[in-house]
């Protein structure tokens, strides 16, 4: 009998198996920003890439292409954020 037969690699999925979506509302101009830069560092810290410019799904491409970003940031340097952006 196979182990899928036997329900030993059965789960149920139930609402308590994800986290509720995390929100916050933007307190002005400088805190969007912030965020914005650290969802496009996130792959960097996450170890997947050397650079944001380097993650093919990233928005990052766009923001460099209406000169709100060099290609090159994030590149070659630790970016520290505030401990509350991106888990308030």
């Amino acid at each position: 009998m196979s182990r899928n037969k036997r329900g030993a690699d059965k789960r149920g999925i139930s609402a308590c198996d994800y986290s509720p979506p995390i929100s916050h509302q933007m307190r002005d101009e400088n805190d969007l920003v912030r965020h914005i830069d650290y969802i496009h560092y996130n792959p960097v810290k996450h170890g997947l890439v050397n650079s944001p410019s380097a993650w093919p799904y990233s928005s990052f491409h766009r923001y460099v292409k209406q000169g709100d970003y060099d290609a090159d940031w994030g590149a070659g340097r630790k970016i520290e954020f505030d401990a509350k952006v991106g888990y308030e």
